[in-house]
């Protein structure tokens, strides 16, 4: 029988990270899943202690995680997917939690959820909860990105669409975004799914390079749109304040002439008593 949810996670020399992934699933009370574990071509090969017979280990020549993403999908069961990466953690609890939402999801929506973001030693929670319509999740993504994890998706609709193998950053926001502009809807919910570790290295020059062109390309498939929609929103702002600015300003105005002519008046009866 499938499980209900895969979850899948492409690797590359980073085990010990991978270790805490793996655990954060294995203690969760909901049983019914199963992990995809893709080691993308580490040195040396990843290994598995006291391995479940829910996890499955593929090695792979390094292609990058888009490539290891796109294997580890054409290998899951689940009702549902959930993409993670190898220093991910899942919230204890998050899928007891979401038990009844994915048994009795029709598999038509992106389910989403909140996050909790790691640096060092600080715990940030998200707090986007309560995007009001399709048009500003599209802006969010275009703008802000969306990480993996706090999205489950039916396996029914991820069967449609790939994750862009020649991007190596970037191609989560490019995946979310082919998603939801084929207008594929979401469902939302105030859960947080995980805690998403961000790493405090310098990036090199290389990624650097590599992550612009990437941003680049996503302007060229998806930035025209946005930009315009965003330029008009700006725009309206814009006249919003100008109208404020003028209103205030005739009201300074206003107050400036009073002044002087109460000024005009206190001067005119101090010349005349003098007088």
């Amino acid at each position: 029988m499938n499980p209900i949810i895969s979850i899948i996670i492409p690797t590359y020399n980073r085990s010990d990270q991978l270790k805490n992934a793996i655990k954060s699933v294995a203690i969760q009370k909901f049983m019914d899943w199963e992990i995809i574990v893709v080691d993308d071509g580490s040195l040396p090969p990843a290994q598995i202690t006291n391995m479940d017979s829910r996890i499955q280990l593929y090695k792979t020549e390094n292609r990058g995680r888009s490539a290891a993403r796109n294997f580890g999908f054409s290998k899951a069961s689940g009702k549902h997917v959930l993409f993670m990466d190898d220093d991910d953690e899942l919230v204890p609890d998050f899928l007891e939690t979401i038990r009844d939402i994915i048994i009795d999801d029709d598999g038509q929506y992106l389910l989403k959820f909140q996050l909790i973001h790691k640096m060092k030693d600080k715990m940030i929670s998200e707090n986007l909860y309560g995007i009001k319509s399709m048009e500003s999740f599209k802006e969010q993504i275009f703008l802000k990105g969306l990480s993996l994890m706090q999205v489950l998706i039916p396996r029914i609709i991820g069967e449609n669409f790939n994750f862009d193998e020649s991007m190596e950053s970037c191609e989560d926001q490019d995946y979310f975004l082919k998603l939801v502009n084929s207008e594929i809807k979401f469902k939302e919910f105030p859960k947080f799914s995980g805690v998403v570790n961000h790493s405090t290295e310098m990036k090199s020059k290389a990624y650097i390079i590599q992550n612009f062109k990437n941003r680049s390309v996503i302007n060229r498939r998806y930035g025209l749109h946005y930009s315009l929609n965003l330029k008009f929103k700006k725009l309206s702002l814009d006249y919003k304040i100008f109208i404020k600015l003028m209103s205030a300003q005739k009201k300074l105005f206003s107050a400036f002439i009073i002044i002087l002519i109460s000024m005009k008046q206190s001067l005119y009866f101090l010349i005349k008593k003098t007088v």
